[in-house]
């Protein structure tokens, strides 16, 4: 008795399954990129920032933040001349893509649920992002540090050293006089990260225990915050004439 013609149904199941295994076999994902759809641009999409993306260029493998902005409205005019603004479901899907394809090249998202999918927010080096300049899907891309995992070497720099670095910034510090009525006026003192700190005024003792007032509340490494035994009663001090 001869054997029964498999169904049409079960041959295209099998040779899916046989598609799919021999494209993972050689490496190849078997679905195209969601790149592959976006236009290209003739000239790469500008940077929000010269002197940071020149930064980031030179160092292409150190870690900062970036917004990449995302189109927003048409790229042609309407009837009326003007550029329509996106549907929210294009923006969405324009921002889910690049945020996968992110993702894929092991780059973290960080502030994940921008308001209108407006940009994209990451972790990343300038290796992972320049090439999506290219899209016109991207309007631009905009360097930092707003982020605490990244631009970290800034906390190690000298404060001779922090202005060369346009990703960090200089900690500035006003001295204490001898007798704690004024202070002098404000001196370069570290390096930090130039984000994470509040704009209150703030105490701190140096390591050979010199009082000092900040505009800020971040130090220097290997100081100690010290309101109580700098300036207790007075909060801060005025000037030295």
């Amino acid at each position: 008795m001869a054997a029964p013609n498999p169904s049409p149904a079960l041959v295209r199941f099998v040779l899916a399954v046989t598609l799919s295994v021999a494209f993972f076999a050689c490496g190849k994902d078997p679905v195209e990129p969601c790149l592959s759809t976006w236009t290209k641009r003739t000239a790469p999409a500008p940077c929000r920032s010269e002197t940071l993306c020149a930064a980031a260029t030179a160092a292409p493998s150190r870690k900062v933040s970036f917004s990449i902005d995302l189109q927003a409205s048409s790229t042609t005019r309407g009837n009326d001349g003007t550029f329509a603004e996106l549907p929210s479901a294009q923006r969405k899907e324009m921002w889910t893509c690049l945020s996968e394809t992110l993702k894929q090249r092991g780059v973290k998202t960080i502030d994940p649920y921008v308001e209108l999918f407006a940009a994209v927010n990451i972790e990343g080096t300038w290796a992972d992002v320049s090439d999506l300049l290219i899209y016109e899907n991207v309007l631009g891309i905009d360097p930092g540090c707003s982020s605490p995992n990244v631009c970290t070497e800034c906390n190690s720099l000298a404060a001779s050293a922090c202005g060369k670095d346009p990703f960090c910034e200089t900690i500035m510090a006003a001295p204490f006089n001898d007798t704690r009525t004024c202070v002098s006026s404000p001196l370069p003192v570290g390096c930090r990260v130039p984000s994470g700190c509040d704009a209150a005024i703030s105490f701190a003792q140096d390591p050979q225990g010199k009082c000092w007032q900040f505009s800020a509340g971040c130090f220097p490494a290997g100081w100690t915050e010290a309101r109580q035994s700098c300036s207790p009663n007075l909060g801060h001090l005025p000037a030295c004439m």
